[in-house]
């Protein structure tokens, strides 16, 4: 009924979907790590610039069912993406700029002490203010910015299967392990003990049931007795935690699950059966040549496939807002973003843009894309809207997101988000540096960017519409036209308001040990004519990192 229903909607002649509101619908929020806004095979939440070479059946199918973003933005690596969705703030307000610290590079600044990795336990997660409307939440696999422990007694998780680490191994360890220590004899050297009851090896049941209905030309029987793979377990506990809460005293609850996957994070470990596969498929994508990344993104897609089957086989999809995307750009050490400029961890497109789809029968209209921007500050208030959730006092938690479900409802075609801003006051390795970033929608209807250098005092400006690779800087050779220099002007003022009364962590200078200030008028950049060359594709230190 659900298919016949969108496939009719897709007639309508009136410009915006006629939703039916869902009441306090289950939410379950699939989130990739690393994946590239052109990592996966369908063209809709990319414009046609997605991957020809990996197999994404489940996410395609999800997106004919759903609405696709084209210019949804993140943060440029793991800890400050997880923390913005957990707490609606930017990293100005909730102090996670970086993984680890901010010392991880070389430059002419000191940079900021960054306060923690971790959210504080004063915020105010999405969980806890979800759970005030009845919701019943849970975390499955990473989750980064809290130790295991927390999660469940300060972040609002009812359930949690594995968040935070443990072990001495590798955090990029994606086959389960031998382990004295723990009850079942297996764990994950990157999961908390949570874990370990999904970490036994492949079994002929198991692959019967759990692998072989998502077979894509790959045979999952070669498997049996081999250690089993993160993104499967994954599965496994994101299901685990919907049998038990349709058999609770709280089945008629709503639920939230945030299933985060470790993949498609280096280093690349994919399934045997997958690679094999794609051993014997020649890439014809260039910027996609790697059979085990191939094979990571298919193992990952099977088993969202898992999960979407699972809510049509207890009819819980009619009910449920599905959200999938990325938690920043893709790697340097797997990936090409092109046509975007960079890698996780920079602020040009490419460490920033990310693929997203949401669905949600009768409400979302199926197969539609929007190029509205959308941060990830965005999905706490979303969520809430959604969940009927009073937002938290403002003197207490502040959000910096904006709710987009009424663009998700077809109330509206626009986005409430025209502006975006970052702040880093630190170095990444050579991918990143003390820089202040906006990007703004003028009344031209054009996205444009402004990247300020705490380091020369250099600005960058970018029309991301026309421009979206980011090769011309509009204000290259300080010798802009008055057209552009009136945007520059504009977006440095916005940006610098924001950053005066937000109070951010700054860089400071080496030989003052004083903070550096705040980015400087344009007129005074042009006429310095600093600039330092940096290289905009740097792979250093992508590899092994745990960023």
């Amino acid at each position: 009924m659900r298919f016949s229903l969108c496939a009719a909607l897709l007639f309508l002649s009136t410009p915006l979907f006629a939703a039916t509101p869902a009441t306090h619908p289950n939410i379950v929020f699939l989130f990739a790590d690393d994946l590239g806004w052109t990592d996966i095979a369908t063209g809709s939440t990319n414009f046609n610039n997605g991957n020809t070479y990996a197999q994404t059946p489940a996410i395609d199918h999800l997106a004919t069912e759903g609405m696709s973003f084209s210019n949804m933005h993140t943060c440029p690596n793991c800890a400050p993406a997880r923390a913005s969705l957990m707490t609606g703030q930017y990293a100005v307000q909730n102090g996670v700029y970086n993984v680890g610290s901010l010392d991880r590079g070389t430059g002419s600044l000191e940079p900021a002490t960054q306060r923690s990795q971790h959210i504080t336990r004063e915020a105010v997660t999405f969980a806890e203010t979800l759970k005030t409307a009845g919701y019943i939440t849970c975390h499955v696999g990473k989750f980064h910015v809290s130790t295991h422990e927390e999660v469940t007694q300060f972040d609002g998780f009812d359930f949690d299967y594995g968040g935070g680490k443990k072990g001495d191994g590798t955090p990029h360890g994606y086959f389960a392990i031998h382990d004295p220590k723990s009850s079942t004899g297996w764990s994950f050297v990157a999961m908390a003990q949570e874990m370990d009851v999904f970490a036994t090896p492949y079994t002929k049941e198991y692959i019967d049931q759990n692998l072989k209905p998502y077979a894509n030309n790959n045979d999952p029987s070669v498997l049996v007795g081999t250690p089993k793979h993160l993104t499967d377990a994954d599965a496994d506990a994101a299901i685990d935690f919907m049998t038990k809460h349709l058999a609770s005293p709280d089945k008629d609850k709503p639920f939230f699950i945030n299933v985060a996957f470790n993949a498609i994070h280096a280093a690349v470990r994919s399934r045997r059966d997958l690679i094999s596969k794609y051993n014997k498929i020649k890439s014809h994508d260039p910027r996609h040549p790697k059979a085990d990344f191939a094979a990571l993104i298919e193992g990952e897609d099977q088993a969202i496939a898992r999960i979407l089957k699972f809510l049509d086989d207890n009819h819980l999809s009619d009910n449920t807002l599905v959200i999938f995307m990325s938690d920043n750009g893709g790697s340097a050490a797997s990936t090409h973003n092109d046509p975007l400029r960079g890698y996780k961890g920079m602020f040009y497109e490419g460490g920033l843009r990310v693929p997203s789809i949401a669905r949600l029968p009768g409400v979302i209209k199926p197969g539609t894309t929007t190029d509205q921007m959308v941060n990830m500050v965005d999905f706490y208030p979303t969520f809430c809207d959604f969940a009927g959730a009073k937002l938290p006092d403002p003197s207490v938690h502040r959000l910096d997101g904006l709710s987009f479900a009424p663009l998700l409802r077809g109330e509206t075609d626009e986005s409430p988000r025209t502006v975006t801003y970052y702040h880093f006051p630190g170095y990444l390795d050579t991918r990143a540096f003390p820089c202040s970033t906006i990007i703004k929608k003028l009344d031209d209807h054009k996205n444009y960017k402004l990247i300020y250098s705490y380091e020369d005092q250099h600005y960058e400006l970018y029309n991301l519409t026309d421009d979206l690779s980011e090769k011309s800087d509009l204000l290259k050779d300080g010798k802009p036209t008055p057209d552009n220099q009136k945007i520059a002007i504009n977006l440095r003022d916005d940006l610098y308001h924001y950053l005066d009364t937000s109070h951010p962590l700054m860089a400071k200078s080496k030989t003052t040990h004083q903070p550096v200030p705040l980015p400087i008028p344009l007129d005074d950049a042009l006429h310095s004519g600093n600039h330092i060359s940096r290289s905009p594709f740097a792979p250093t230190g992508e590899a092994g990192g745990s960023d």
